[in-house]
């Protein structure tokens, strides 16, 4: 039996990065290159850079952050899953 709430979510997290990515000022590689992990970065994270003297890099993070969704907060989305079965 297949889980399809399971796999629905995993089909939704799939198209909201490839939204993520295809929208991007930045490359996932670019954003790499400078330490950003695209599918990690949440935007939110981004305006704190400016409380640790870093806010040289809040250019570089805001064209490679995800924007949260503030209407659906119910949904979390994870960049990936495991499912451990034990007998």
């Amino acid at each position: 039996m297949v889980d399809t709430g399971g796999v629905l979510g995993y089909f939704l997290a799939i198209l909201l990065y490839i939204d993520r990515v295809a929208c991007s000022s930045l490359s996932v590689e670019e954003c790499r290159s400078l330490g950003f992990v695209t599918t990690d970065l949440i935007c939110g994270a981004c305006d704190e850079l400016d409380q640790f003297n870093l806010s040289s890099l809040k250019e570089s993070c805001l064209k490679c952050c995800q924007k949260e969704d503030t209407e659906n907060e119910a949904l979390k989305v994870y960049p990936y899953a495991e499912l451990h079965v034990c007998n």
